[in-house]
């Protein structure tokens, strides 16, 4: 009796043992998702949101070196991979460039940055239409948009694009000059939007 009673149990554990090791995940399915590539680019959530708001299907972020307006080998490499999807969407009309200087978005209060934050983000805008311009294979509008400066009163009361893209970018919650902590920072980074319309 004793011998049938071990047996029973031998049998239960060891088919306890068996299901429970049927039941392990496999190595594909507990392994960690991979991390991105090196040098790919990153899209805040800000960003995002603006392209889901202008009707952009590509979009992207690059940064500036601080006081620079050139354009880094790892920028023009992301940027002529974001014309190739422009390129082949037939339903792109314009690309718009959204550029900060290396200051923040200048608050209610304040209005506009110093002369010479406003003419660096201006300058970063023409670098970057002026190599979109040489490198697109198709003829886009292109737009640009300086984050050193708030739209005009009389842009706000039009509802004009500028003035509804920063408008849609403070509302994401983009800091200000006033803002306590400058988190996302957008100082020293350009947006560029493939818009649908």
């Amino acid at each position: 009796m004793k011998n049938v009673f071990l047996k029973g149990i031998f049998i239960l554990f060891s088919c306890g043992a068996l299901l429970a090791c049927s039941a392990k995940p496999t190595e594909s399915e507990i392994a960690a998702p991979a991390p991105p590539k090196k040098n790919e680019p990153t899209i805040s959530i800000e960003s995002k949101q603006l392209a889901v708001e202008q009707n952009a299907k590509s979009v992207m972020e690059i940064k500036f070196n601080k006081n620079k307006t050139q354009l880094t080998e790892e920028n023009k490499k992301n940027i002529k991979a974001l014309l190739k999807e422009i390129a082949a969407n037939p339903n792109a009309k314009k690309i718009a460039v959204v550029t900060w200087a290396d200051a923040e978005y200048p608050s209610e209060d304040k209005k506009e940055l110093s002369d010479g934050q406003k003419k660096i983000a201006e300058d970063r805008n023409q670098v970057i239409k002026s190599f979109i311009e040489k490198t697109l294979s198709k003829k886009l509008e292109i737009v640009a948009y300086n984050m050193a400066e708030r739209p005009t009163a009389f842009n706000e009361f039009i509802k004009s694009p500028e003035a509804r893209i920063k408008k849609s970018l403070e509302v994401a919650g983009i800091p200000t000059t006033e803002t306590a902590a400058q988190f996302p920072r957008k100082a020293s980074k350009s947006i560029i939007l493939a818009i649908t319309e």
